[in-house]
């Protein structure tokens, strides 16, 4: 590996600003990391929880570990928010980057770097407030320990970092206890994020959190979750059964596909255009060119449908899909605009896609509506009603379980409480 203190000297050698040399020496860390972990295997999602990882590897102390993590978070916070370092923070993070790198490599300090730096002091961290409650907190995972009935995540604290590693209490019934089984799988450099942090009053390195978010960073997809809830029992194995599941090309797939089609059209034509689409006949040309549109969106998927063979399973199916139009312009204009429902076509958002940092969590809603503040959710389901029949007020457990997902998803990203 390259001499790093070389490196070093010639980053604070340069004439240019201290964000430019931290920018360049973030740059460095992030080499040196991946070469010094090039022959490992374990799964380190970013930059924080590599470092983490290489400090405990070479038993560096909690100072020289805190030192290079607080040169790591500056370089992040000049990068996002362009704030510049005086001169006396740039020469303790220089201090802080040279004897961190020492210990990392097991090379001594440098003379000249000794010479100039002898009467700087070292980055000291800063207590964190007790008793209060915050929003989210991201961290890496390096044991756990219990004490007595209570078990302790021993982690690192990675916005706001300090030489002495933090205590994520799990344990409760009213605060956390669902995630005590789920700390089994956590490994050791595993990126956490815990989601409505309260901080202990009495101690400042305990924290309960409410939630507890295993990699984050590795995004999952919210209608491939919900389908770990089902009629049958609910189990993390069926999103892996339905990763490794081919993908089905069956009549009821197809109809929803030509439901969302449907509901894109109905949202989206002009308004001296509404209700002319009200014809019941099969054979209408209104409809039968609609349904013709929809059709040649997937035209293999529909010649290659085993249950489409014949052209009276086509016709039964396009006599279906019929209903189903009729049902969702029913629904537009008749349900939307009720009171109850309050929906205003004028101010829906059509299938748009989100992604949330803290949950890990992807997806993309059918409908959204939002104003003063206010979210709605419509999420479109074609097939049979849950058992039993006639029942309109019941849900299946993956849809609803999916609307909670959606939810969680919208209050993440639009920075609201949990409960909100």
């Amino acid at each position: 590996m390259f001499n790093l203190f070389d490196t070093i000297r010639e980053i604070h050698e340069k004439d240019q600003s201290y964000a430019s040399k931290y920018t360049s020496y973030r740059d460095m860390l992030r080499q040196s990391c991946h070469a010094m972990l090039r022959t490992e295997t374990i799964r380190l999602s970013d930059d924080f929880s590599r470092l983490t990882f290489l400090a405990k590897r070479q038993s560096l102390t909690d100072a020289q570990r805190f030192g290079l993590w607080h040169v790591w978070k500056r370089s992040d916070n000049i990068a996002s928010s362009k704030y510049q370092p005086n001169e006396s923070e740039y020469q303790s993070d220089l201090k802080a980057l040279v004897w961190g790198i020492a210990a990392l490599t097991g090379l001594p300090v440098p003379p000249d770097f000794k010479q100039m730096l002898v009467n700087i002091r070292f980055p000291e961290s800063r207590p964190r407030p007790r008793g209060k409650r915050i929003a989210r907190m991201r961290v890496v995972f390096q044991s756990a320990h219990l004490d007595g009935t209570q078990l302790f995540l021993i982690c690192d604290d990675q916005d706001n970092p300090s030489e002495k590693p933090i205590r994520v209490r799990v344990s409760g019934p009213d605060e956390n206890d669902a995630f005590r089984n789920g700390v089994k799988a956590f490994w050791s450099g595993a990126c956490l994020h815990l989601i409505d942090v309260l901080i202990v009053a009495d101690q400042s390195d305990v924290v309960v959190p409410r939630f507890i978010v295993l990699e984050p960073d590795y995004l999952l997809n919210v209608t491939d979750l919900a389908e770990t809830f089902s009629d049958f029992g609910n189990s993390p194995l069926y999103y892996l059964m339905k990763k490794l599941e081919p993908m089905p090309n069956k009549k009821a797939l197809l109809l929803g596909n030509m439901a969302n089609f449907f509901l894109d059209e109905l949202l989206n034509e002009p308004t001296d255009q509404r209700h002319h689409f009200l014809a019941r006949d099969p054979q209408s040309g209104q409809y039968s060119g609609l349904f013709l549109r929809g059709f040649s969106q997937q035209p293999f998927a529909f010649s290659t449908c085993a249950e489409l063979q014949t052209a009276d399973d086509f016709n039964n199916f396009r006599e279906e899909a019929q209903i189903v139009y009729q049902n969702l312009r029913g629904a537009i204009d008749q349900d939307f605009p009720r009171a109850v429902h309050q929906i205003k076509r004028d101010e829906i958002i059509i299938e748009p896609s989100f992604l949330s940092e803290d949950y890990g969590l992807q997806g993309r809603l059918d409908i959204l509506q939002r104003n003063a503040g206010n979210a709605k959710v419509v999420e479109l389901k074609a097939g049979k009603a849950p058992w039993p029949p006639g029942n309109l007020t019941l849900i299946k457990p993956n849809h609803e379980s999916q609307l909670l997902l959606y939810r969680l998803m919208l209050q993440s990203v639009s920075d609201q409480e949990p409960d909100h």
